[in-house]
């Protein structure tokens, strides 16, 4: 309920007991603003990601002002009725404007921090600047704490980047069993029988991961030959999960068709279907977006500007 109902429109399916001692499923609204306070909590990722944290200090030398509710009550009850005469003259301005926020912050910070900036702006003054600053704080606090391990990565998305770490340069198709002799090799923690769930990844269970989170499936590209992942399946997961650097969203050195010459190794370094190797042109397709990482291309028939992003080694 509390990792729903951060957003406008969101519902819960509850039991709620009727005639005859039955019970009926019905949608309940969980939208609504939630204050948690406590010693540290040890909340999980999911709720934590969708929070902005006041962090509060004891006040050892006694500076701070006075905090008795009995004699701020005035104060404050003065102070939220001007708060809302003021809400209700901007509500409108406030439901409709986007304002933009800095660069980074996206997905579930964007999320986060859209709305306060809706009302900074409304405000005016130097509150659009404030939250723009405390927005990518939060996201460089967020960043530091993954680095120091005190957020987990869903094992999908740490495997991912696995594989994109351990794939070897020029190397187009990598068989299944090597692939997990790269993993196990080089993260024995997490993939070997050392690991989480005490046994050597299988080809299962890494192709059920792959096929699940992604859509990436194995393929045998010659009969008899080894199963294994050619290397364009991974290019737009790696992408899309913000492993590999996104491709520029600019189309102007790909402004005429000079580029676009499938001989460029560059062109070509990822044009194997990972379905059976055969050439994938890196053009747009009929919605105008490349047929690989699915970036927007400004001219239909032209070489994705972003093409430079599809090979690993050019994207470390």
């Amino acid at each position: 309920m509390l990792n729903s109902g951060y957003k406008r429109g969101a519902k819960r399916p509850v039991l709620i007991p009727v005639k005859g001692n039955q019970w009926e499923v019905k949608e309940m609204p969980t939208f609504a603003p939630v204050a948690m306070a406590g010693n540290n909590p040890n909340l999980p990722d999911d709720t934590r990601s969708r929070m902005i944290r006041v962090l509060l200090l004891p006040d050892i030398r006694g500076e701070v002002e006075e905090s008795d509710w009995e004699q701020i009550e005035n104060d404050a009850t003065g102070l939220h009725d001007q708060l809302a005469d003021w809400a209700e003259q901007v509500r409108e301005q406030v439901r409709i404007e986007r304002p933009g926020l800095p660069d980074g912050i996206i997905g579930r910070f964007r999320e986060k921090w859209s709305p306060l900036k809706r009302v900074a702006v409304a405000a005016g003054g130097d509150w659009p600047r404030r939250v723009d600053v405390m927005a990518l704080h939060d996201k460089d606090a967020h960043d530091m704490d993954k680095e120091d391990g005190l957020i987990n990565e869903k094992p999908a998305v740490v495997l991912l980047r696995h594989i994109y770490e351990l794939w070897p340069a020029d190397t187009q198709f990598v068989p299944t069993l090597e692939l997990i002799d790269m993993l196990v090799i080089a993260h024995s923690n997490l993939w070997g029988e050392e690991g989480p769930i005490g046994r050597k990844l299988t080809a299962k269970r890494l192709g059920g991961m792959l096929a699940r989170s992604y859509k990436i499936h194995s393929d045998q590209p010659d009969r008899g030959a080894p199963r294994g992942y050619h290397r364009s399946a991974f290019v737009k997961p790696w992408i899309r999960m913000g492993i590999t650097p996104p491709p520029r969203s600019d189309a102007s050195d790909a402004s005429d068709g000079s580029d676009a010459d499938s001989s460029d190794p560059s062109f070509a370094s990822d044009a194997s279907d990972s379905r059976g190797g055969v050439a994938e042109p890196m053009q747009a397709s009929t919605n105008g977006h490349c047929t690989l990482c699915d970036q927007p291309i400004a001219t239909p028939n032209i070489a994705c500007p972003g093409r430079e992003w599809h090979s690993a080694e050019s994207a470390t």
